[in-house]
């Protein structure tokens, strides 16, 4: 999509990685779900409630992080993003890092899709 002007869909958002260019669709849930998870709570003036707490577990021992940041997610995801249902996430864990995969349905007719967000 190059344009506003070129929109034929109300599920739009601006391409954060294209200056000027918009995404539609899923391609702006996914961009959405991923600005979610990785902004910090706070560190948004004009809604320092906007983000997820993903980064209060990272230095968590596995086994307590990993459910936790789970429920992180979730509960993000579902307070911020009305376009989406979550019904599952995945966690593949390595040495340093966590990769979260989550799966969604749209509430605009669209099928399930995923969106990996790795953390550090």
């Amino acid at each position: 999509m190059s344009s506003t002007a070129d929109l034929k869909t109300q599920n739009w958002s601006m391409d954060l990685n294209n200056p000027g260019k918009v995404l539609t669709d899923i391609d702006s849930v996914n961009q959405c779900i991923y600005t979610i998870l990785t902004t910090i709570p706070g560190t948004d003036p004009y809604n320092p409630l906007f983000g997820c707490d993903l980064y209060r577990y990272t230095d968590q021992p596995v086994n307590i992080a990993t459910p936790n940041m789970i429920r992180e997610i979730g509960i993000a995801i579902a307070k911020f993003e009305p376009r989406v249902v979550v019904n599952k996430i995945d966690v593949k864990l390595n040495v340093s890092q966590a990769t979260f995969s989550i799966y969604w349905t749209s509430t605009f007719g669209k099928s399930v899709t995923v969106v990996p967000v790795t953390t550090l």
